[in-house]
This record gives structure tokens, C-alpha cells and sequence, in this order.
């Protein structure tokens, strides 16, 4: 099974890792992509979802996505 993860977060980031464990944890077999984007980037995130999504895949992928809703200010100061 193939699942595309569009994220801010990407491979080297402990959310990537914890995603990746519960993916696999229900999905042994998943293979996961990483799609990065940029911090914050729900526009880009959005527009890579829907090209995955309206693209023919192998049956069963999967397009996971997240990015974090977290403000500037919040990042910076490391909350």
C-alpha cells in the first residue's frame, strides 16, 4: 500500500517518525512518501493533495496530510 504524507515535517523531524510508527503500527506493509512543504504552507499542502488525489495510483493509496496549525510566533518562540 502506498501512502503519500504531504507535511511541513518531513524525514529528520520526530512528527515524521511518529506518523510513520502509527502508519505502520495499522499498515505494516505501507510504503510511505514523504511530500514535504514549507512551514505553514496550507496552500501548497492543499494544492499537492489534490494533485495526488486526482491522479490515477496503485488501488488502495493512501494521501495523508498535515500541516501543524501553529502561528509564527509560536514557532519561533519553540512551543
Amino acid at each position: 500500500m502506498l501512502v503519500h504524507m504531504v507535511a511541513d515535517y518531513g524525514p529528520g523531524d520526530l512528527a515524521f517518525a511518529e506518523v510513520v510508527g502509527r502508519v505502520k503500527l495499522h499498515l505494516p506493509d505501507a510504503e510511505v512518501v514523504p511530500v514535504p512543504v514549507p512551514p505553514f504552507a496550507t496552500l501548497a499542502a492543499g494544492f499537492c493533495v489534490a494533485q495526488l488525489g486526482l491522479n490515477p495510483s496503485p488501488p488502495g493509496t493512501i494521501v495523508y496530510h498535515n500541516v501543524a496549525p501553529r502561528s509564527e510566533i509560536e514557532f519561533e518562540a519553540g512551543a
